[in-house]
């Protein structure tokens, strides 16, 4: 009896240990937007590839992205800079502080207009890819919808399985992320359409950079249209505040030429 006593107490003992190590679905969340969105006050070089559907196609796209504070807000800014004939189209994203809603701003050199999207228009296609400005600006999560699934293993690794609910999204019902549980970095994110259908899958290579985990691929297949584009993160460079007149809307036509890119794109 005392044997079976002393038994049922560790038993209890290691499944309190457990659930103790186990963090809140907060960090879990904050975690895996961090690794989507990038360090703060870094750039990261892209590359992005757009597959057409029957795979015939490929155009790519070499991006900078620049994240940092200006003006009492939290901004992120994405401009192609080559190939030419896509060269200058940009991507303004703007939190306010102790907000979780955005503002975003597009420029087209096509039509030379800077434009103006609110959160649900930053659901529509970036720049007609299979990726949406929100997937390359902050990162829809978090509003408070989210659950933790279970735990399970994927490809030899444990993951976390969340379940969330975007908010103001007009196409997704739902969104199911597989976050490493060392890492609380994402490797699959299923998108379902709002009658519960799978959507769209967005795939994301997991490496150590600098002795950090760091997103260094996000593949996104569109199940709806058979096509799929990618993202390859070449270069990422922590603790490099860039200007503040790079976060102005207004100087989003000449974004791309700013002399800042020349300190991250030479060596």
């Amino acid at each position: 009896m005392r044997r079976a006593i002393l038994t049922l107490i560790t038993i209890l003992l290691f499944v309190g240990s457990t659930i103790a190590a186990q963090p809140d679905v907060a960090t879990i969340v904050k975690n895996m937007k961090q690794g989507l969105q990038g360090p703060d006050n870094a750039v990261r070089l892209l590359t992005m590839k757009v597959n057409s559907s029957n795979g015939a196609t490929t155009v790519e796209w070499h991006m900078a992205q620049a994240n940092g504070t200006a003006n009492g807000a939290h901004w992120m800014l994405t401009v192609v800079i080559a190939p030419q004939g896509a060269k200058g189209m940009a991507f303004l994203d703007r939190q306010k502080a102790h907000q979780t809603s955005t503002l975003k701003y597009i420029y087209l050199p096509a039509t030379k207009r800077v434009m103006q999207y609110n959160p649900v228009q930053g659901y529509d296609s970036f720049f007609a890819t299979d990726f949406t400005y929100q997937d390359l600006g902050f990162v829809a999560l978090g509003g408070g919808g989210e659950k933790l699934v279970g735990t399970e293993t994927r490809a030899g690794k444990q993951v976390y399985k969340l379940e969330d609910h975007p908010i103001n999204s007009p196409y997704y019902s739902k969104v199911i992320s597989y976050v490493l549980t060392d890492s609380m970095l994402p490797v699959e994110r299923d998108f379902y359409d709002r009658a519960g259908r799978l959507f769209k899958t967005e795939r994301c290579t997991v490496e150590t950079v600098d002795g950090v985990p760091t997103i260094t691929k996000m593949v996104m297949d569109n199940a709806n249209s058979g096509g799929s584009s990618e993202i390859d993160v070449t270069k990422v460079f922590r603790d490099k505040q860039p200007p503040a007149e790079l976060f102005d809307p207004a100087h989003l036509p000449k974004a791309s030429d700013h002399p800042f890119w020349k300190s991250v794109t030479q060596p």
